[in-house]
């Protein structure tokens, strides 16, 4: 990861939260460090504990929801405690209620791009909604992936797309027909970012830096590509009732690993078929009890 954009989830141990189920098998779309990775919660009585999550959205909300310009202003005044209070508040005003009924899959597609890949947070949905004047965007985030070496600046711009979902097959459907607007829209997303760093939402210094490696002259040489970040959560589809506890745990990974391998050709296939090989895509999946009313059943108690 830079060092001239940290991570605003500093100091958080993804390990601590999830556990990642080793794959057999990959997309192997092309070798720019594209990949597929699989995590899940902790397991109770057969069931996701889901605290663990409540916990780490309750301290971090604020800097999912905030820009890093709100955050440094909060903390010169000495009110970083009203923080999370402030990203609260803001999502649960009416005029908010899609944004708020987004959350969790975006806050997890926020947490993945920058804890598992070293992506840190250029834009929210919220921010990006800012910039753009309108709430009708395509983007769910967008992360940097600065993949410069030596003198030669080079980065990866990563847009998000998350979608919590009962059926995985469903997920990676609506995720890639995001992916295949915002490549048919690329200029225009571009656009926001560039508007953002023009605007100067963050430091001097990390402006300086970001217009380095994304607003090229001919001094400086930068370059950038597009990338796509996808995070879907899907029902894990195991009644509790049937296992013991000191059984699931491996039924339930195996089932997970059946699960991705049943839908790699799909999501393999799907890419190619809307002509998207050529981008890097970051794919994290998350089994969940109930997807669609847990998305809700947590959103409430966070906020």
């Amino acid at each position: 990861m830079n060092t001239a954009l940290p991570s605003t989830l500093a100091n958080i141990d993804l390990a601590s939260v999830f556990t990642e189920v080793t794959l057999d098998e990959q997309l192997g779309l092309n070798d720019d460090g594209s990949g597929l990775r699989l995590f899940h919660l902790q397991v109770r009585n057969n069931k996701f504990d889901y605290s663990g999550l409540e916990n780490l959205l309750m301290n971090r909300l604020g800097e999912f929801v905030l820009s890093r310009a709100q955050i440094a202003q909060y903390k010169l005044e000495g009110n970083e405690n009203s923080i999370v209070h402030r990203a609260s508040r803001f999502l649960r005003q009416p005029e908010n209620q899609e944004l708020k009924e987004a959350a969790l899959g975006n806050f997890m597609l926020h947490a993945f791009l920058e804890l598992a890949l070293g992506a840190p947070k250029l834009l929210s949905k919220v921010e990006i909604a800012e910039v753009s004047g309108t709430r009708k965007v395509l983007s769910d985030a967008v992360h940097l992936l600065d993949k410069s070496e030596g003198s030669r600046l080079r980065a990866n711009l990563i847009f998000g797309a998350s979608n919590v979902v009962g059926d995985f097959g469903d997920a990676v459907e609506l995720a890639l027909d995001r992916a295949s607007a915002m490549a048919a829209n690329e200029d225009a997303e571009c656009k926001l970012v560039d508007q953002n760093i023009l605007q100067q939402r963050f430091d001097t210094e990390t402006i300086k830096y970001l217009s380095n490696l994304l607003l090229p002259t001919e001094a400086n040489d930068a370059s950038y590509d597009i990338g796509f970040g996808l995070f879907l959560a899907y029902d894990l589809g195991l009644d509790p009732m049937r296992y013991q506890r000191d059984e699931f745990t491996q039924i339930m990974e195996n089932k997970l690993k059946l699960d991705l391998r049943a839908h790699i050709d799909q999501i393999r296939n799907e890419i190619n078929r809307r002509r998207l090989g050529i981008y890097p895509f970051y794919i994290y999946t998350l089994p969940m009890n109930n997807a669609v009313s847990d998305r809700l059943t947590i959103t409430e108690a966070v906020l």
